[in-house]
């Protein structure tokens, strides 16, 4: 039963991938991004937010963390196919570099200064160490040794991808360097489509979805059960059976869905995604994560510590985030927003650090044996979800070759497409063993 569920989860998400690639072989596509389809961003959202939806209610964690690996696929093969034909449509790299206005490639500038770097620097170090998210892929995993493998693949790949994936929209600057403002986020899908014949555009629309979909899904994953366990259960229904529970889970995700897809609707009156991200970052990100990362190594912080740690610096941030600009005439810039932010929680916890006594807390026990039935069951599941995922890469790359032969300029597709491909049926033998 958890198979079917699964399966019928994976097969919502690919035909939400497969129909945007249906819809971009129209020829009368437009060059702005919302238009891309012939539905408005707010149907978008709706239609898109829905599958993420059913497909998280439907098959649960393991449908979030298959979709996961198979998104990522889909969102590389798009950036590959990208990024060649986007670099001979400006003459090359080289041309590229010489085309690019002047401290294009410098690290730095006058809103994203140096000591905001250090300021989002340790903000991602709280979020990422902090973020349930993430946590849960390191508990998903049979062993210490393959969390810590985790750890390292998702280091090297947080360090390298971005690198990779922001060339396409920095090449398109070049080519349209008027783009500013919230236009400017439609740069990634503008240069596909300059480049890309209208069946491989559908590829890109399909590897952006994946993107998204893939943080959305894990973060309703995530409340749903949080809310269904430790609300749900542990305060007004402590004898609830497991089975009712998975409903209240169900209903919790639908509810966090809905949710999200009003956000989202009004992110382009707010000023666009990338305001959107580096506020809430700045406001909730230190004020969330910082005291659960501090409370780990420390034995002198409280339930009561860290909660006024993240509640105050929660106050203060919105305060100066909202209300400051118009009772104070005070509008932080990028730095001392992200500095405030991330800043004040750590301060808060330090005064704690030295008003507070030593605490004794119980100390973690190692789990022994395990149980012979429940370990052939997990192991039965891991090798299902294995070849799930060999399988659905493969079918993957098999689209990305049908879609690179029936273009103009497909030769690039073919060649991504058939090393997916292999890359799947090969995970796929693994499974099998």
């Amino acid at each position: 039963m958890v198979g079917f569920r699964f399966l019928i989860a994976l097969l919502s998400w690919m035909a939400s991938t497969t129909a945007f690639a249906m819809a971009s072989k129209s020829e009368d596509m437009t060059v702005i991004p919302p238009s891309s389809i012939s539905l408005s961003i707010e149907m978008s959202v709706l239609v898109i937010g829905g599958i993420i939806v059913l497909y998280t209610a439907a098959g649960g964690l393991w449908a979030v963390l298959v979709t996961d690996v198979v998104q990522f696929v889909v969102l590389s093969a798009a950036v590959m196919i990208v990024i060649p034909l986007a670099l001979d449509d400006v003459g090359g790299f080289g041309s590229f570099a010489q085309q690019a206005p002047d401290r294009f490639f410098d690290f730095f500038n006058s809103e994203y200064t140096f000591g905001f770097f250090l300021a989002f620097l340790l903000y991602q170090t709280v979020y990422i160490g902090g973020n349930w998210s993430y946590v849960q892929r390191y508990t998903s995993v049979s062993t210490e040794q393959n969390a810590r493998k985790v750890a390292y693949l998702f280091a090297g790949l947080y360090l390298i991808c971005p690198f990779i994936w922001m060339l396409p929209p920095m090449i398109y600057r070049v080519i349209n360097p008027g783009l500013e403002g919230v236009a400017a986020e439609g740069a990634y899908i503008m240069m596909a489509q300059r480049v890309l014949p209208a069946g491989l555009i559908g590829l890109v629309l399909s590897g952006m979805v994946s993107a998204t979909a893939s943080k959305a899904n894990t973060t309703l994953n995530l409340a749903a059960v949080v809310f269904a366990n430790d609300v749900y259960k542990k305060i007004f229904f402590p004898g609830v059976s497991e089975k009712t529970l998975i409903w209240v889970a169900r209903i919790f995700t639908v509810f966090f869905g809905i949710l999200t897809m009003i956000l989202a609707i009004l992110i382009p009156y707010v000023g666009g995604i990338v305001e959107m991200v580096l506020s809430t970052a700045a406001i909730a990100g230190g004020s969330l994560f910082a005291p659960l990362i501090w409370s780990l190594f420390s034995k002198r912080q409280t339930a009561g510590s860290i909660v006024t740690a993240s509640l105050l610096s929660l106050a203060v941030s919105l305060f100066m985030k909202i209300a400051s600009p118009y009772l104070l005439d005070i509008k932080l810039d990028r730095f001392w927003e992200t500095a405030l932010g991330v800043g004040l929680p750590l301060l808060i916890l330090a005064l704690f650090e030295c008003l507070n006594d030593q605490q004794s807390y119980p100390q973690f026990e190692h789990i022994g044996q395990q149980d012979v039935q429940k370990d052939k069951e997990a192991d039965r599941q891991n090798r299902f979800g294995i070849k799930v995922i060999g399988v659905s890469i493969a079918v993957v790359g098999l689209g990305v070759i049908i879609l690179g032969v029936i273009s103009s300029k497909g030769l690039t597709a073919i060649i991504v497409g058939t090393i997916i491909s292999i890359g799947g049926l090969s995970i796929w033998r693994a499974g099998r063993k």
